[in-house]
C-alpha cells in the first residue's frame, strides 16, 4: 500500500518536474537545478521505499548523498568563526570597560573605541565599544 502511494507521488512530482523541463532550454542554469532537483527527489523516494521495506538504504546511495556535499561541515565551522570573534571582542570590550570604570578611571570614545568598532566592518571587532568606551579621557587627569 506504501509503495503504491509514494509511486503516485512520483507521479505527481514528475510529470509536471518533467513538462517544465521541456521548456528549459539545454545548458541554463535552470536546468541543472531543475536536474538537481530531480535527483535528489529520486534518491529520498528510494530512501522511502527502502525503509518502507525493512531495509536500510543501501550504502551507494548513502555515498553519493554525502559525496554531494564533502565540506559541508568545514564550511559551517568556518561560518561560525566571524560569531565567535564578535561574541569574544564584545565580552572583551565590556569587560575592559567595567574594569576601567570600577577603577575609578573616566573613559571616552576615542581611537581604541572607534577602530574597534571599525574592525566589525571586516569581522573583527564590536560594536559595543561606542556604549561601552575603552579609552581613557586624559584631560580630566591634567587638569
Amino acid at each position: 500500500m506504501l509503495r503504491l502511494g509514494s509511486l503516485a507521488l512520483l507521479a505527481m512530482v514528475a510529470l509536471p518536474l518533467a513538462r517544465s523541463m521541456a521548456a528549459v532550454p539545454k545548458g541554463s542554469f535552470l536546468e541543472r537545478q531543475l536536474q538537481e532537483s530531480s535527483l535528489r527527489m529520486d534518491t529520498a523516494l528510494e530512501h522511502v521505499e527502502a525503509s518502507a521495506a525493512g531495509a536500510e538504504a543501501s550504502p551507494a546511495h548513502t555515498a553519493s548523498a554525502q559525496a554531494r556535499r564533502p565540506g559541508e561541515f568545514v564550511t559551517m565551522l568556518l561560518a561560525m568563526v566571524p560569531l565567535l570573534i564578535f561574541i569574544g571582542t564584545s565580552t572583551w570590550v565590556y569587560l575592559k570597560h567595567k574594569e576601567m570604570t570600577n577603577a575609578g578611571i573616566k573613559v571616552k570614545v576615542g581611537m581604541k573605541s572607534a577602530g574597534c568598532c571599525c574592525l566589525f566592518c571586516i569581522g573583527f571587532g564590536s560594536p559595543l565599544s561606542l556604549c561601552f568606551p575603552i579609552d581613557e579621557d586624559v584631560k580630566d587627569e591634567a587638569a
